[in-house]
């Protein structure tokens, strides 16, 4: 019985390693186009008196800014829409892991994501 009992367990871990490695595989692109993400910026043309005299973009127009000179305002919108308890966590969700991994089974792929902050 105690054999069967850890086969069972055995099967058990092997089918959820490989349903995770092909879970992984799906979202590996994903992953490596957000780590190394580098946007276009916007070329900017200012006189010699320092004015901005022309903007040039591809597609989007796109300034860095420092997190210090986003409106507060923005920040909280933003925290809003996308992760109320952003500021209560350590940049980790476990509530919000465990809720995207049980859509996920159920969906048998890939359909939420715990954040997107």
């Amino acid at each position: 019985m105690i054999r069967y009992f850890l086969a069972l367990i055995f099967i058990l871990v092997v089918a959820i390693s490989t349903w995770l490695l092909y879970l992984y595989s799906q979202i590996r692109a994903d992953i490596d186009m957000i780590v190394n993400y580098n946007p276009k910026k916007t070329t900017q043309f200012f006189d010699k008196n320092g004015k901005l005299i022309a903007n040039i973009f591809d597609k989007k127009h796109r300034l860095y800014v420092k997190y210090e000179d986003i409106p507060a305002r923005v920040v909280e919108a933003l925290v809003a829409i996308e992760d109320t308890q952003f500021f209560e966590h350590m940049g980790v969700n476990p509530d919000a892991i465990s809720r995207a991994m049980i859509k996920n089974i159920k969906a048998l792929g890939y359909v939420e994501g715990a954040s997107t902050l």
